[in-house]
């Protein structure tokens, strides 16, 4: 009886690591099974890259189709643990799933859960299980945006504090960087005063220290954070807005204008 020969597939992302569901587990999960059946391991693909994403562009699953295309009468199954290690869309599921099976001749499968792609139901058990994977991922995406939403309504900034300011380790606080505020604070003086032009008062706030690009420049002095407002962009049925900040301003509302 012909040897089947296997290639082994293992997806993470830095969330399963937490979960406990690292590469390393994967792949001894994968080889037991695989010793279990009998089937002879000829390498294994190791990815670090997101699986929602509909392209056929991650790095390891398109070489591991390169090695499989170039050697299609070696090659008898690819396998991973779940199908959500696979794919967490739909189109990329069936994409390459035609790749390898229609194409190539080589099934891919998962060892648990494994779909029959003899039978006349393959079709709907993998949009199944990369569809609820899918919603999975939809609803943490959905969850994370109202919390973003939810936080800037409040008036507090979830992201990188902006030049002139700096955020607590561990809280959603923004403060005031007392080494560069005064900085920031000359550039919108200077520039609010309407003597020099403001591209000269970058100069002079750069010779002083600022570290500081021409465009962020000037996106600096359109930002509202600075008066002391927080924006809140469009969201489901609401309207964009800005809303008043828990930071303390570093300018006035006047100078700002």
């Amino acid at each position: 009886m012909e040897k089947i020969n296997v290639i082994l597939y293992c997806r993470v992302s830095s969330e399963d690591q937490k979960k406990g569901c690292s590469l390393e587990e994967q792949e001894r999960q994968l080889r037991s099974y695989c010793q279990n059946c009998g089937y002879n391991v000829l390498d294994v693909y190791k990815e670090d890259y997101s699986a929602c994403k509909p392209n056929l562009n991650r790095p390891q699953m398109k070489k591991l189709y390169d090695y499989c295309r170039r050697n299609r009468d070696k090659v008898h199954k690819v396998l991973f643990l779940r199908w959500d290690r696979y794919s967490r869309n739909g189109e990329f599921a069936f994409a390459y799933k035609r790749k390898f099976y229609d194409e190539l001749g080589v099934e891919i499968n998962a060892i648990e859960s494994p779909i029959d792609f003899t039978g006349t139901e393959w079709a709907m058990m993998l949009g199944l299980f990369c569809g609820v994977a899918h919603t999975e991922d939809v609803k943490i995406s959905r969850r994370t945006k109202d919390g973003i939403h939810g936080t800037l309504l409040k008036g507090r900034w979830p992201n990188k504090a902006p030049r002139g300011y700096k955020n607590l380790k561990g809280q959603k606080l923004v403060v005031i960087d007392k080494e560069v505020a005064p900085k920031v604070q000359y550039a919108f003086e200077e520039v609010a005063k309407g003597i020099k032009t403001p591209t000269l008062v970058m100069k002079e706030v750069k010779a002083k220290g600022l570290k500081v690009s021409k465009s962020s420049f000037f996106e600096m002095l359109r930002n509202h954070f600075y008066c002391g407002e927080v924006y809140v962009p469009a969201y489901l049925d609401e309207p964009a807005q800005y809303v008043k900040g828990i930071h303390e301003p570093l300018v006035s509302m006047e100078t700002f204008m």
